[in-house]
Parts: C-alpha cells; sequence; structure tokens
C-alpha cells in the first residue's frame, strides 16, 4: 500500500466546497454577533454620557447644560471635568472623523474642532478645539439663558426647553424623554414637524430630526437612544417621533414618509 499517497484533485475540490459552505454559514453569524457586540458598545458609552449629565445636574441644582448660545455652552465642554476616556465620545459603528476627509453621514462623526481639515480648523464657540465625537444630545435637553453670548433664543422656543431634569418628571415620562442619541452632529433641536431626510445621512435646513434619522444600527432601521430615566434602547427611526423631544413636542403627528422612500422597510414599532 502507497501511504505516500496525497490527495486527489477530486478530493481537495470536496474538501474546498465543505469549507466554503461552512464559511457561508457561519459568516452571517459572526458579522450578526459582531454587531450586537458594537450595540453592547455603543449603548454603554451612551449610558455613561446620561451619567455624566446626572452628575453635572446634581452638582448645579438640577439645571443641564447651557447649550449652544453660550461659550463653551455644550455638553462636550460642560461635562468634561467628569471623564477622561475619550472613547466614549464615539460610537463603535462612526470612528471616521469628518476631519479625516469623510463626508457627513450616517456611519462618520463630527469634528475634530480646530482641526485644519474641518471647516478650515473651525471651532465653534459653544464648544473647545479637539473635541469630536459621533453622539448628539438633544438640543431641548439645554437650560439657555434667553440672551446669550453667541445668539438670541426665538420668544416661541422659550417655553420648550426642558431646563432641569425634575421638570422632566413633572411635565413628561422621564422613559420618554431623549438626552443623548447617535448623531451626525453634536445635537439639534428636533420638532414634530420635520420631515425625515430625503437619503439616508442627509441634511434638511440648519436643525432638524435628519441628525438623528440615520440608519446606524439594527437592520439599518435604528439607532441607540439615551433617556432621561437613564435607560438605554434601540430605537426604530420611525418610532423616532413618538418621543418627546421637547415640552411640546407633538407624539401623535405622522411624517409624510413617502418622502423618504429608503425608510419603507422600517417598521413602526414603538415601546
Amino acid at each position: 500500500m502507497n501511504r505516500d499517497r496525497g490527495f486527489t484533485l477530486i478530493e481537495l475540490l470536496v474538501v474546498i466546497a465543505i469549507i466554503a459552505l461552512l464559511m457561508s454559514i457561519l459568516l452571517p453569524s459572526l458579522r450578526k454577533a459582531r454587531e450586537s457586540a458594537m450595540d453592547v458598545v455603543c449603548q454603554s458609552n451612551l449610558k455613561q454620557w446620561v451619567y455624566l449629565l446626572s452628575i453635572y445636574t446634581d452638582n448645579y441644582e438640577g439645571s443641564f447644560p447651557p447649550g449652544w448660545n453660550m461659550n463653551k455652552g455644550m455638553w462636550m465642554s460642560r461635562l468634561r471635568p467628569y471623564y477622561q476616556n475619550r472613547k466614549i465620545c464615539l460610537c463603535p459603528k462612526a470612528t471616521k472623523l469628518q476631519s479625516e476627509g469623510n463626508p457627513p453621514g450616517t456611519f462618520v462623526g463630527w469634528g475634530i474642532y480646530g482641526d485644519p481639515d474641518y471647516y478650515n480648523g473651525w471651532t465653534p464657540a459653544w464648544g473647545d478645539e479637539g473635541d469630536f465625537g459621533s453622539y448628539g444630545m438633544n438640543g431641548w435637553m439645554c437650560n439657555p439663558p434667553d440672551v446669550g453670548n453667541i445668539y438670541t433664543i426665538a420668544v416661541s422656543d422659550r417655553p420648550l426647553f426642558w431646563r432641569n431634569k425634575n421638570v422632566g418628571g413633572k411635565e413628561g415620562r422621564p422613559s420618554n424623554i431623549p438626552t443623548f442619541c447617535d448623531a451626525i452632529w453634536d445635537g439639534t433641536v428636533a420638532r414634530h414637524t420635520d420631515f425625515p431626510p430625503l437619503t439616508p445621512g442627509s441634511k434638511l435646513g440648519q436643525d432638524g430630526m435628519w441628525n438623528y434619522c440615520i440608519p446606524r444600527h439594527g437592520n439599518a432601521d435604528s439607532i441607540n437612544v439615551c433617556f432621561l430615566d437613564n435607560s438605554v434602547r434601540k430605537t426604530s427611526l420611525k418610532c423616532l417621533w413618538r418621543l418627546k423631544w421637547n415640552k411640546k413636542f407633538r407624539t401623535d403627528t405622522e411624517p409624510d414618509w413617502t418622502k423618504a422612500p429608503w425608510m419603507k422597510h422600517i417598521r413602526e414599532d414603538c415601546k
């Protein structure tokens, strides 16, 4: 008997076919496991942000940060004394930054402020040089002065801000009031009259729900949202219009989904 006989071509092809079959079976599972792991990390990051916000509000009699109309008034600056690990600034699915030459979009973070490749080195007055991230804060989750040192809050908008964490518990359901979530920019104000973005990651005006309505998680149908009660959950993009973004946000309105055909597959399965 010839004990040195190697594989025949047919045997080799059979082995390769079996390996290819196993790979086709395992790869989707591995990909799903990787996606799930990134979801967990993202939600953990958001949990830390709302925890940091809680520390801040405890130190300021419940008041939220002043926001965009004050120098260094945004959450990145105001919460900086309470954290050191800047990895929590980035969703693991959106670690690329605009300063690296990437256009704004679903999987691209904002910043780095002050970087020469970020809008010619722009650092907004409400933030600090070096700020970056792929999360945003609910813009109504602020306590701005009516007349700030950057701009004046419109009279019609002044009653809409939550301003103080204790207000949310009295005038709304904390588990339905967003604080931080996946976002294209560092945050913005959302209104119940906002249209969904025309394409994933596209911008509609200066402010609006487009900043949060990005297919970053799930089956390209959801984002992670952290709420005033410190809970975090994956939320369908269509359900963003069912959250209480500001004190007078109408959660019973129905956007015109025909303006966003890319969202056709998304279910409105809201908790």
